[in-house]
């Protein structure tokens, strides 16, 4: 199974808006290089990434790094995949 990305914008409020948060060159060239790893890429003005889903998808996080300007990359992956 190919591995899927999904980026959302959330600040610490809990804010998911595009339009707010502070944005730097690295913030960009952070997703500038995963627009170059992807293999497709899906856009639309509301995403329902889960729905369809018929079980929760427990997921643990592998990764979390900080850019610049404050923003955290955080990365997960399903649990049952772990052990792979």
């Amino acid at each position: 199974m190919a591995e899927l990305r999904y980026s959302i914008n959330v600040t610490v409020d809990g804010c998911c808006d595009h339009r707010v948060g502070v944005v730097s060159d690295d913030f960009h060239l952070h997703h500038a290089n995963n627009f170059k790893r992807a293999d497709g890429l899906t856009f639309g003005r509301i995403t329902y990434l889960f729905a369809g889903l018929s079980d929760v998808v427990d997921l643990e996080p592998v990764d979390r790094s900080e850019l610049e300007a404050g923003h955290a990359i955080q990365t997960y992956r399903p649990k049952d995949l772990a052990s792979r």
